[in-house]
């Protein structure tokens, strides 16, 4: 998984870890309220956590297979995706 971010303004302060992956990643920031895992088409994988009042997230990757990802991120009701 390779996350970079560009172009993105008032973007809220998380942490991707480990990077790179093949089991799980832990997506740790505040006001994070919903990420999915898309494909490289933009489709969704089905791998999604919701954040209410968590501060850090948990995606399980052991169904997918190896490759790039994009993350789709919701965050004070803005919706920002990164690769």
């Amino acid at each position: 998984l390779i996350v970079s971010v560009t172009g993105l303004q008032d973007v809220v302060e998380w942490a991707l870890y480990p990077n790179p992956a093949n089991q799980e990643v832990f997506i740790e920031g505040a006001g994070i309220e919903e990420v999915r895992l898309l494909d490289m088409l933009g489709r969704p994988t089905g791998v999604q956590a919701r954040g209410g009042l968590k501060e850090v997230l948990q995606l399980p990757l052991g169904q997918l297979p190896a490759g790039v990802y994009w993350l789709e991120m919701k965050s004070n009701s803005r919706l920002e995706r990164k690769k």
